[in-house]
């Protein structure tokens, strides 16, 4: 009975510590969120929208930090409001998602691209990622002047924009071994 009502205790503290960060604007609202020891209890609770509002006003270590207890839903609603201008798709959005979800690590990748719907994956890497085969002499494809082209299995090339290589190659690695089938999807997009 004892564990019952400290679990219960934690539950209400965790709630309230949401509302508190929920009422707290800016860099108040950062504070609260980097200095809470409930930090991976307390962002799920947080709506998708004021997440991103957070996101964007905090320094890129708190992003990161915060992003990495985020779920799936909040990261999808997140890259919907966040990577769309009217009908169009906005290639320096999608980059600087890309970067961020790279910076928080393997763990809360392989959870994200585990869930993450087909499309959601479809509309971050569109406007990023060319895949190819490999020419007739098995070379990458010509890629522009700042951008840079990887293999995962040798027949499949990815051109990207050089400087989110690094971090494409390790989400598009983790898809890989964690659902290949939404790894061909985006093969296929």
């Amino acid at each position: 009975m004892t564990k019952v009502i400290k679990a219960e205790s934690k539950k209400i503290a965790v709630k309230a510590m949401a509302e508190r960060i929920l009422a707290a604007r800016g860099d108040e609202r950062e504070t609260l969120l980097a200095e809470c020891d409930e930090i991976a209890a307390v962002v799920p609770l947080l709506p998708p929208e004021e997440l991103l509002f957070t996101l964007r006003e905090a320094d890129r270590d708190a992003a990161v930090t915060i992003l990495s207890h985020a779920r799936t839903a909040q990261l999808q609603a997140m890259l919907d409001l966040e990577l769309w201008d009217k009908d169009r798709l906005r290639p320096e959005r999608a980059q600087w998602w890309v970067l961020l979800m790279e910076e928080c690590g393997e763990k809360p990748l392989a959870k994200w691209l585990k869930n993450i719907d087909y499309a959601e994956l479809s509309v971050l890497f569109a406007p990023l990622a060319k895949a190819s085969f490999q020419n007739e002499e098995g070379e990458p494809p010509e890629g522009g002047e700042e951008e840079a082209s990887f293999s995962l299995d040798g027949v499949h090339f990815f051109t990207v924009p050089a400087k989110i290589e690094p971090a494409a190659r390790k989400i598009l690695t983790i898809l890989r071994m964690e659902s290949h089938q939404k790894y061909l999807h985006v093969l296929e997009t």
